[in-house]
C-alpha cells in the first residue's frame, strides 16, 4: 500500500456452464467502499468458487469495489449477467469495517436522527397552535380540554 491507500483482492470465478449464474445478491447502493454484497446463493458459480477456495472465500457483507473493471452498479450487473468469467475486486478492509449507518438504521437506533423528526413535530404543532388561535381566537389547548 502506498500512501494509505487500501489494495482491493481480486477474484477470478469463470462459470463452469453457460446457462449458470454467479449468484451474487449486491446491493445497489454504494456506500463510500463499494457495493456491499447481500448473499451467496447456494446454487451459483460463486458458491463453487468459495467451496473450492475456503481461505479466500466471498462471503455477505465484503465490499465489491468492481467487477471486470466495470465499477457502476448497472455495468456491474451486465458484466455478471453476459459474462462467461468475472474479475471481482473486493475491499477486505472495508469488510472488517462495520457497514454504514442508513437513514433507516439512525431512525431506528439513533438518537441523533430521531432529534431531527421531534424538532419537525414540534414545530408543526407550533405552528398549527398559532393558527388556530389567530383564525379562531381561542386556545386550541383549552377548547381541547373541554371537549
Amino acid at each position: 500500500r502506498e500512501g494509505g491507500a487500501v489494495e482491493a483482492e481480486v477474484v477470478k470465478i469463470t462459470k463452469s456452464e453457460p446457462s449458470r449464474k454467479f449468484g451474487l445478491l449486491i446491493a445497489d447502493t454504494r456506500d463510500g467502499f463499494g457495493y456491499r454484497v447481500i448473499e451467496v446463493a447456494d446454487d451459483g458459480a460463486v458458491r463453487a468458487w468459495n467451496d473450492q477456495n475456503p481461505s479466500n472465500t466471498i462471503l455477505a457483507g465484503d465490499y465489491i469495489r468492481a467487477i471486470n473493471s466495470k465499477t457502476s452498479f448497472d455495468e456491474m450487473m451486465q458484466e455478471l449477467t453476459d459474462s462467461e468469467s468475472v474479475s471481482i475486486e473486493i475491499d477486505r478492509e472495508a469488510t472488517a469495517r462495520p457497514a454504514s449507518k442508513t437513514t433507516t438504521d439512525l431512525f431506528a437506533f439513533g438518537f441523533p436522527a430521531v432529534l431531527p423528526a421531534v424538532l419537525i413535530m414540534t414545530v408543526s404543532f407550533c405552528l398549527k397552535f398559532l393558527l388556530l388561535k389567530m383564525l379562531f381566537d381561542c386556545d386550541p389547548v383549552m377548547t381541547w380540554a373541554r371537549g
